[in-house]
């Protein structure tokens, strides 16, 4: 003879038990659980920072990027190439 299976209340405690058990535990309750940083957040940060230096760096001695500012009246404007850079989608690089 088949045993009775539990009613879908039973099934229901069961699962809250074994919920309340397993958040008991450390590290296992999600609504405590702080995400982890990205781990590269700060390296890519400083790389990106770098990257942007030497672009600004290139663009103040820049022809083009001179022509670019005066005919636009924008003192931030690039020539095509350095913001192709300064947006990180530079080829060359």
């Amino acid at each position: 003879m088949d045993p009775i299976p539990p009613s879908r209340r039973a099934r229901k405690r069961l699962v809250q038990q074994g919920v309340r058990r397993l958040r008991a535990l450390p590290g296992w309750d999600p609504a405590r659980r702080v995400p982890d940083p990205d781990p590269l957040a700060g390296p890519r940060g400083a790389l990106e920072d770098a990257r942007q230096a030497e672009v600004a760096l290139q663009a103040a001695s820049c022809p083009d990027c001179a022509a670019r500012r005066q005919e636009e009246g924008d003192p931030t404007a690039l020539c095509d190439r350095h913001l192709a850079a300064a947006l990180g989608t530079d080829p060359s690089r």
